[in-house]
């Protein structure tokens, strides 16, 4: 629960309302409130308080339009949470590595922190709080990923920012 939390600095009656926008298949199971094309919204514009936008821009072709269309939706001191994976980071290397197959979550291009704050700054947000995660590198071997959790808790002591995915708010 990210509400009322250090990153997250809302209280519960300033969420007022919740929509989620999701594939088809959640869409046909129930999962979803709304399922829409992330750049056409239908939703008003200045009406939502929080959007969390969770590897989405990093899939879709063209994320310029995506976060104006979040803009227009927003009210005017609402919350953006963005989260991605690190393209300077074992998970970027990975990706790298995988274009060839383009699955999930590889599947179109990583976006950096500074490039995303760069975007935002050009639609006047301001960045107010980003925590990197996921310093191990991404392997499936559950033995070695146990071996390296030293590994994780040095880098992100001291090189954060190094770290394989990221919130920013």
């Amino acid at each position: 629960d990210w509400a009322g939390s250090r990153l997250f600095p809302l209280q519960d009656d300033q969420l007022h309302r919740c929509y989620v926008v999701s594939s088809p298949d959640a869409g046909a199971k129930g999962l979803v409130d709304v399922w829409a094309d992330p750049h056409h919204l239908p939703i008003a514009t200045e009406s939502v308080d929080v959007v969390v936008l969770s590897h989405l821009l990093e899939q879709v072709p063209h994320p310029h339009p995506l976060l104006r269309e979040v803009d227009r939706v927003l009210i005017s001191e609402g919350r953006l949470v963005i989260v991605g994976f690190n393209p300077y980071s074992f998970w970027g290397l990975r990706a790298w590595l995988s274009r060839s197959g383009r699955t999930v979550p590889w599947a179109e291009r990583l976006i950096s922190e500074y490039r995303l704050r760069d975007w935002l700054s050009l639609l006047g947000y301001d960045v107010t709080d980003v925590r990197y995660c996921l310093y191990r590198p991404p392997i499936a071997h559950g033995g070695l990923l146990a071996r390296l959790v030293a590994l994780d808790r040095w880098l992100g002591r001291f090189v954060p920012w190094i770290g394989g995915g990221y919130v920013l708010v």
